[in-house]
């Protein structure tokens, strides 16, 4: 009888156990459907917001410009931030790129006279939480040259004034407001300083010869002449004389020094900074009978090319012109460097060197 109740109530603790662990079981996967089915639908609209701002075009920025511009600083999460954080992140990098655009210009020619009732065509390129785009305008100079653009939220502007006549010869003629960029980089419009606009006022094109070649110069300071009429290399006269010194087997990475010398023949050169195309007018004065450029290895300046344009009057001062040139001392080939030239010359003692198609004609012999 102790045997068969000892049977009888191991057999009631299974039962029991039993019981338990089916209850236990049934619990779970009544709960657990809710819990997943709540989490989803809370998380849904963050992750759908999430996805239409991550896909949407965000503006060229580096990370750095990103971290260090003022607005959009206090915008960065940290590494323990939230999906939504990263949509504010995102929002905040769209609402900082939609400034006001306000643009304060004068018109001038190339004298310094006042252009006036010219109208002036704008874009402002935007990119904002509402979508992308650029927005057309016109405003017009008054009789003083002055203009103003102002009125609209955007990235950056550009702007052409459009005269009959004229050439638009700056580079100032727009810019960018964005806090992404450096402060330094940024439009800061003042009413009472302007930004002074040039266009050339052409004269008309004159009778250019043109001459353009690929050739190759020794690299041992041996000086090489051109004739810029004829197109030749001459052994005298001729209108310029280029010379360079460097090394016969460049290293980039350890760097080298090299020298390019230009010399005018009976005459003299100037260093210009201007768009060659736009090099319309030769100087009357301060020019130098020869230029050096030099490149010392372990500067700051260095590079293995030189790409310079210039002005020049050969000839005792019955021609002038000006040429473009780029000497590669990085592609040395028998003792030779490269060189590309492009030269107009005006041979009627001219400082006229606008560009008439019709009346340029190529150097021959």
């Amino acid at each position: 009888m102790k045997i068969r109740g000892s049977i009888f109530g191991l057999i009631v603790i299974a039962v029991v156990l039993i019981a338990l662990m089916l209850w236990y079981g049934k619990k779970q996967a009544t709960e657990m459907p809710a819990t997943v089915s709540s989490a989803t639908n809370a998380e849904s609209p963050v992750a759908a917001a999430a996805s239409a701002l991550a896909n949407a075009s965000v503006p060229n920025a580096s990370p750095a410009q990103v971290a260090t511009g003022g607005t959009l600083a206090a915008t960065i999460p940290s590494s323990s931030s939230l999906p939504r954080d990263k949509i504010g992140l995102l929002k905040g990098i769209l609402e900082a790129n939609d400034v006001d655009i306000v643009f304060y210009g004068r018109l001038e020619d190339q004298f310094g006279n006042a252009l006036g009732n010219v109208p002036i065509n704008f874009e402002i390129r935007y990119e904002n939480v509402s979508g992308k785009g650029v927005q057309r305008g016109q405003v017009a100079s008054d009789a003083y040259g002055s203009f103003t653009i102002s009125g609209y939220k955007g990235e950056r502007l550009s702007f052409i004034p459009e005269k009959q006549g004229y050439v638009l010869t700056s580079h100032n003629n727009g810019g960018v407001y964005s806090p992404q960029w450096p402060e330094e980089q940024r439009v800061h419009p003042d009413p009472n300083n302007p930004v002074v606009i040039k266009l050339w006022k052409l004269k008309g094109g004159e009778h250019l010869i043109h001459f353009q070649t690929g050739i190759h110069v020794p690299l041992d300071g041996t000086m090489t002449a051109f004739d810029l009429q004829t197109g030749r290399q001459v052994e005298s006269g001729g209108d310029f004389i280029l010379s360079v010194k460097s090394s016969a087997k460049p290293n980039i990475r350890q760097e080298y020094d090299w020298q390019v010398t230009i010399q005018a023949v009976d005459g003299g050169l100037i260093s210009s900074s201007d768009d060659f195309e736009q090099m319309f007018l030769a100087p009357d004065f301060g020019y130098e009978p020869k230029l050096d450029i030099n490149y010392q290895k372990d500067t700051r300046s260095w590079t293995s090319r030189f790409i310079g344009s210039f002005y020049f009057t050969s000839r005792n001062g019955n021609c002038y012109g000006k040429f473009g040139v780029e000497v590669l001392t990085d592609a040395t080939k028998n003792d030779t460097v490269p060189v590309i030239l492009n030269s107009y010359v005006n041979p009627t003692a001219s400082r006229n060197l606008e560009i008439d198609p019709a009346k340029v004609t190529e150097a021959h012999p």
